[in-house]
Protein backbone atom coordinates (compact mmCIF):
# COMPACT_ATOMS: atom_id res chain seq x y z
CA UNK A 1 0.00 0.00 0.00
CA UNK A 2 2.60 2.76 1.18
CA UNK A 3 4.73 1.80 -2.25
CA UNK A 4 1.20 1.92 -4.22
CA UNK A 5 0.28 5.40 -2.66
CA UNK A 6 3.82 6.53 -3.74
CA UNK A 7 3.59 6.07 -6.83
CA UNK A 8 0.09 7.89 -6.87
CA UNK A 9 1.66 10.49 -5.06
CA UNK A 10 4.39 10.73 -7.75
CA UNK A 11 2.31 10.82 -10.66
CA UNK A 12 0.72 13.51 -9.47
CA UNK A 13 3.76 15.52 -8.91
CA UNK A 14 4.62 14.88 -12.50
CA UNK A 15 1.07 15.40 -13.68
CA UNK A 16 0.90 11.94 -15.71
CA UNK A 17 -2.75 11.61 -15.30
CA UNK A 18 -3.04 8.67 -17.03
CA UNK A 19 -0.45 6.76 -14.46
CA UNK A 20 -2.51 8.33 -11.35
CA UNK A 21 -5.96 6.70 -12.79
CA UNK A 22 -4.13 3.48 -13.20
CA UNK A 23 -2.20 3.62 -10.06
CA UNK A 24 -5.22 4.64 -8.61
CA UNK A 25 -7.37 1.87 -9.62
CA UNK A 26 -5.02 -0.71 -8.01
CA UNK A 27 -4.44 0.98 -4.63
CA UNK A 28 -8.26 1.56 -3.93
CA UNK A 29 -8.86 -2.10 -4.75
CA UNK A 30 -5.94 -3.31 -2.15
CA UNK A 31 -6.98 -0.44 0.11
CA UNK A 32 -10.37 -2.26 0.07
CA UNK A 33 -8.99 -5.71 1.73
CA UNK A 34 -6.94 -3.73 3.98
CA UNK A 35 -9.64 -1.62 5.41
CA UNK A 36 -8.59 1.86 4.43
CA UNK A 37 -12.23 2.50 2.50
CA UNK A 38 -12.69 6.14 3.73
CA UNK A 39 -9.41 7.24 2.30
CA UNK A 40 -10.20 5.15 -0.50
CA UNK A 41 -13.45 6.22 -1.37
CA UNK A 42 -12.94 10.25 -1.04
CA UNK A 43 -10.14 8.98 -3.78
CA UNK A 44 -12.54 7.69 -5.83
CA UNK A 45 -15.04 10.13 -5.59
CA UNK A 46 -12.46 12.70 -6.56
CA UNK A 47 -10.48 10.98 -9.25
CA UNK A 48 -14.02 10.56 -10.67
CA UNK A 49 -15.29 14.09 -10.89
CA UNK A 50 -12.04 14.48 -13.43
CA UNK A 51 -11.88 15.03 -16.67
CA UNK A 52 -10.79 11.86 -17.92
CA UNK A 53 -11.89 9.31 -20.54
CA UNK A 54 -14.83 7.22 -20.66
CA UNK A 55 -12.81 4.15 -20.08
CA UNK A 56 -10.84 4.97 -17.02
CA UNK A 57 -14.21 5.95 -15.65
CA UNK A 58 -15.98 3.60 -15.93
CA UNK A 59 -13.03 1.52 -14.09
CA UNK A 60 -13.29 3.56 -11.08
CA UNK A 61 -16.65 3.91 -10.76
CA UNK A 62 -17.01 -0.21 -10.51
CA UNK A 63 -14.04 -0.14 -8.15
CA UNK A 64 -16.14 2.29 -6.39
CA UNK A 65 -19.45 0.45 -6.56
CA UNK A 66 -17.85 -2.40 -5.48
CA UNK A 67 -16.88 -0.62 -1.93
CA UNK A 68 -20.69 0.70 -2.63
CA UNK A 69 -22.33 -3.09 -2.44
CA UNK A 70 -20.52 -4.31 0.42
CA UNK A 71 -21.95 -1.18 2.38
CA UNK A 72 -25.52 -1.66 0.82
CA UNK A 73 -25.25 1.73 -0.45
CA UNK A 74 -25.42 1.08 -4.16
CA UNK A 75 -26.18 4.09 -6.39
CA UNK A 76 -28.46 4.38 -9.61
CA UNK A 77 -25.33 6.15 -11.01
CA UNK A 78 -23.83 2.36 -9.94
CA UNK A 79 -26.74 0.33 -11.66
CA UNK A 80 -26.63 2.24 -14.90
CA UNK A 81 -22.51 1.39 -15.22
CA UNK A 82 -23.55 -2.15 -13.95
CA UNK A 83 -25.76 -2.21 -16.88
CA UNK A 84 -24.31 -0.34 -19.41
CA UNK A 85 -23.41 -1.50 -22.49
CA UNK A 86 -19.76 -3.04 -23.01
CA UNK A 87 -18.90 -2.64 -27.02
CA UNK A 88 -16.24 -0.31 -27.40
CA UNK A 89 -14.74 -0.99 -24.41
CA UNK A 90 -11.18 -3.00 -24.72
CA UNK A 91 -10.54 -4.15 -21.26
CA UNK A 92 -11.76 -7.16 -20.43
CA UNK A 93 -10.73 -6.57 -17.25
CA UNK A 94 -12.59 -3.69 -16.08
CA UNK A 95 -15.53 -5.32 -17.35
CA UNK A 96 -15.17 -8.22 -15.75
CA UNK A 97 -15.48 -5.75 -12.38
CA UNK A 98 -18.82 -5.74 -12.92
CA UNK A 99 -18.98 -9.23 -11.84
CA UNK A 100 -17.08 -8.30 -8.68
CA UNK A 101 -20.06 -5.70 -7.69
CA UNK A 102 -22.41 -8.31 -8.28
CA UNK A 103 -20.49 -10.94 -5.81
CA UNK A 104 -20.50 -8.17 -3.36
CA UNK A 105 -24.25 -7.50 -3.49
CA UNK A 106 -25.07 -11.28 -3.36
CA UNK A 107 -22.97 -11.40 -0.26
CA UNK A 108 -24.73 -8.77 1.50
CA UNK A 109 -27.89 -10.84 0.95
CA UNK A 110 -26.51 -14.14 2.12
CA UNK A 111 -26.94 -15.42 -1.69
CA UNK A 112 -23.56 -17.62 -1.51
CA UNK A 113 -24.35 -19.53 -4.56
CA UNK A 114 -25.05 -16.04 -5.86
CA UNK A 115 -21.56 -14.95 -4.74
CA UNK A 116 -19.58 -17.93 -5.79
CA UNK A 117 -20.81 -17.54 -9.71
CA UNK A 118 -20.26 -13.53 -9.70
CA UNK A 119 -16.55 -14.52 -8.71
CA UNK A 120 -15.99 -16.87 -10.65
CA UNK A 121 -17.41 -15.12 -14.10
CA UNK A 122 -14.68 -12.04 -12.78
CA UNK A 123 -12.11 -15.00 -12.70
CA UNK A 124 -13.11 -16.89 -16.14
CA UNK A 125 -13.16 -12.99 -17.95
CA UNK A 126 -9.90 -11.91 -16.00
CA UNK A 127 -6.86 -14.17 -15.78
CA UNK A 128 -4.70 -10.99 -14.00
CA UNK A 129 -6.90 -11.36 -11.14
CA UNK A 130 -7.59 -14.83 -11.17
CA UNK A 131 -5.10 -15.88 -8.27
CA UNK A 132 -6.14 -13.23 -6.08
CA UNK A 133 -10.23 -13.82 -6.55
CA UNK A 134 -10.65 -17.91 -6.39
CA UNK A 135 -9.60 -18.09 -2.66
CA UNK A 136 -12.98 -16.12 -2.83
CA UNK A 137 -14.63 -18.27 -5.03
CA UNK A 138 -13.68 -21.19 -2.45
CA UNK A 139 -14.66 -19.16 0.47
CA UNK A 140 -18.34 -18.42 -0.93
CA UNK A 141 -18.50 -22.34 -2.10
CA UNK A 142 -18.40 -23.25 1.27
CA UNK A 143 -20.93 -21.09 2.22
CA UNK A 144 -22.65 -22.43 -0.54
CA UNK A 145 -22.46 -25.84 1.01
CA UNK A 146 -20.91 -26.94 -2.49
CA UNK A 147 -17.62 -28.87 -1.79
CA UNK A 148 -16.85 -29.75 -5.14
CA UNK A 149 -16.95 -26.29 -6.40
CA UNK A 150 -15.09 -25.49 -3.35
CA UNK A 151 -12.35 -27.94 -4.80
CA UNK A 152 -12.80 -26.90 -7.87
CA UNK A 153 -11.24 -23.13 -7.10
CA UNK A 154 -8.62 -24.94 -5.18
CA UNK A 155 -7.86 -26.87 -8.39
CA UNK A 156 -7.87 -23.48 -10.60
CA UNK A 157 -5.83 -21.63 -7.94
CA UNK A 158 -2.89 -23.91 -7.70
CA UNK A 159 -2.80 -24.55 -11.79
CA UNK A 160 -2.28 -20.45 -12.04
CA UNK A 161 -0.26 -19.29 -9.67
CA UNK A 162 -0.72 -21.30 -6.16
CA UNK A 163 -1.98 -19.82 -3.18
CA UNK A 164 -0.90 -16.15 -3.41
CA UNK A 165 -2.51 -15.02 -0.06
CA UNK A 166 -2.70 -18.12 2.18
CA UNK A 167 -6.45 -17.76 1.37
CA UNK A 168 -6.67 -21.10 0.36
CA UNK A 169 -6.10 -22.92 3.01
CA UNK A 170 -9.26 -21.53 4.69
CA UNK A 171 -11.13 -23.28 1.37
CA UNK A 172 -9.17 -26.35 2.58
CA UNK A 173 -10.28 -26.15 6.15
CA UNK A 174 -13.86 -25.79 4.97
CA UNK A 175 -14.18 -28.71 2.72
CA UNK A 176 -12.46 -30.36 6.12
CA UNK A 177 -15.54 -29.31 7.92
CA UNK A 178 -18.14 -30.27 5.40
CA UNK A 179 -16.57 -33.46 5.17
CA UNK A 180 -16.91 -33.82 9.35
CA UNK A 181 -13.36 -33.35 10.04
CA UNK A 182 -13.59 -30.97 13.11
CA UNK A 183 -10.48 -30.70 14.41
CA UNK A 184 -8.29 -30.05 10.82
CA UNK A 185 -11.35 -27.41 9.69
CA UNK A 186 -10.58 -25.73 13.42
CA UNK A 187 -6.67 -25.54 12.45
CA UNK A 188 -7.10 -24.64 9.14
CA UNK A 189 -9.35 -21.64 9.79
CA UNK A 190 -7.02 -20.88 12.62
CA UNK A 191 -3.83 -20.66 10.73
CA UNK A 192 -5.59 -18.71 7.79
CA UNK A 193 -7.53 -16.25 10.26
CA UNK A 194 -3.70 -15.79 12.05
CA UNK A 195 -2.30 -15.60 8.48
CA UNK A 196 -4.64 -12.69 6.97
CA UNK A 197 -4.24 -10.59 9.86
CA UNK A 198 -0.67 -10.87 10.01
CA UNK A 199 -0.86 -10.07 6.19
CA UNK A 200 -3.19 -6.48 7.14
CA UNK A 201 -5.87 -8.02 4.63
CA UNK A 202 -9.06 -7.47 7.04
CA UNK A 203 -11.75 -7.97 4.63
CA UNK A 204 -10.52 -11.21 4.00
CA UNK A 205 -10.01 -11.84 7.86
CA UNK A 206 -13.60 -11.34 7.66
CA UNK A 207 -15.19 -13.27 5.16
CA UNK A 208 -12.66 -16.08 6.27
CA UNK A 209 -14.11 -15.81 9.56
CA UNK A 210 -17.53 -16.04 8.36
CA UNK A 211 -16.86 -19.02 6.29
CA UNK A 212 -15.57 -20.17 9.59
CA UNK A 213 -18.37 -19.33 11.80
CA UNK A 214 -20.83 -21.21 9.23
CA UNK A 215 -18.45 -24.24 9.43
CA UNK A 216 -17.63 -24.28 13.16
CA UNK A 217 -20.53 -22.37 15.12
CA UNK A 218 -19.38 -19.48 17.31
CA UNK A 219 -19.90 -21.51 20.59
CA UNK A 220 -15.83 -21.74 21.93
CA UNK A 221 -13.91 -18.53 23.17
CA UNK A 222 -11.85 -18.91 19.89
CA UNK A 223 -13.98 -18.75 17.71
CA UNK A 224 -16.51 -16.46 19.09
CA UNK A 225 -12.91 -13.59 19.19
CA UNK A 226 -12.94 -13.99 15.82
CA UNK A 227 -16.29 -13.38 15.06
CA UNK A 228 -16.09 -10.17 17.70
CA UNK A 229 -13.23 -9.04 15.26
CA UNK A 230 -14.86 -9.45 12.22
CA UNK A 231 -18.34 -7.82 12.97
CA UNK A 232 -15.93 -4.84 14.57
CA UNK A 233 -14.07 -4.06 11.48
CA UNK A 234 -17.24 -4.63 9.23
CA UNK A 235 -18.99 -2.06 11.57
CA UNK A 236 -16.05 0.30 11.31
CA UNK A 237 -16.16 0.31 7.62
CA UNK A 238 -19.52 0.34 7.13
CA UNK A 239 -19.95 -2.98 5.59
CA UNK A 240 -23.81 -3.05 7.35
CA UNK A 241 -25.39 -5.62 5.24
CA UNK A 242 -22.23 -8.21 5.38
CA UNK A 243 -22.32 -7.24 8.96
CA UNK A 244 -25.87 -8.35 9.27
CA UNK A 245 -24.87 -11.87 7.45
CA UNK A 246 -22.87 -12.53 10.25
CA UNK A 247 -24.95 -12.22 13.13
CA UNK A 248 -27.08 -14.68 11.29
CA UNK A 249 -24.30 -17.41 11.10
CA UNK A 250 -23.82 -16.20 15.11
CA UNK A 251 -27.33 -16.47 15.56
CA UNK A 252 -27.30 -20.03 14.62
CA UNK A 253 -25.22 -20.83 17.52
CA UNK A 254 -27.35 -21.33 21.13
CA UNK A 255 -27.55 -18.26 23.02
CA UNK A 256 -26.54 -20.58 26.49
CA UNK A 257 -23.68 -21.66 24.25
CA UNK A 258 -22.34 -18.29 23.16
CA UNK A 259 -22.83 -17.31 27.34
CA UNK A 260 -20.61 -19.67 28.30
CA UNK A 261 -17.64 -19.14 25.73
CA UNK A 262 -18.28 -15.20 26.99
CA UNK A 263 -17.64 -16.17 30.14
CA UNK A 264 -14.51 -18.25 28.97
CA UNK A 265 -13.08 -15.08 27.34
CA UNK A 266 -11.10 -13.05 29.39
CA UNK A 267 -12.73 -9.43 29.81
CA UNK A 268 -15.77 -9.84 27.60
CA UNK A 269 -19.54 -10.03 29.00
CA UNK A 270 -20.84 -12.99 30.34
CA UNK A 271 -24.63 -11.47 30.15
CA UNK A 272 -24.62 -10.21 26.39
CA UNK A 273 -24.74 -12.29 24.17
CA UNK A 274 -23.99 -11.33 20.37
CA UNK A 275 -27.52 -11.45 18.07
CA UNK A 276 -28.23 -10.35 15.12
CA UNK A 277 -28.91 -6.56 14.07
CA UNK A 278 -32.83 -6.31 13.15
CA UNK A 279 -33.51 -6.96 9.73
CA UNK A 280 -30.76 -9.65 9.31
CA UNK A 281 -30.95 -11.47 6.40
CA UNK A 282 -30.48 -15.04 5.80
CA UNK A 283 -27.86 -17.31 3.92
CA UNK A 284 -29.01 -19.75 1.38
CA UNK A 285 -28.64 -22.53 3.00
CA UNK A 286 -28.74 -23.44 6.99
CA UNK A 287 -25.09 -23.03 8.23
CA UNK A 288 -23.77 -26.41 10.31
CA UNK A 289 -22.98 -25.98 13.66
CA UNK A 290 -21.65 -28.45 16.28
Amino acid sequence: MELERDGLVLARRLGERAAEVTLLGNVVEDARRTGEWTWALAELDAAISLDIDVASRRALVLNRASYHALQGAVTEGDVAELERPTEGFEDLDVDASVQEVRASMAIGEGNWRAAHDGYKALTDQSRLNAPYILPFVGWMAVLAREPALARDALDRLHELAGDVDGGGRAVRAGIAALEGDRPAAFAGFRQSIASARELGIRLDEALITMVAISCLGANEPETLGWATQAADFLDDVGAVPVGRQLAYLIEQTSTSAIRTARTATPGAPADTPMTPAAGAGRTTEAPATS
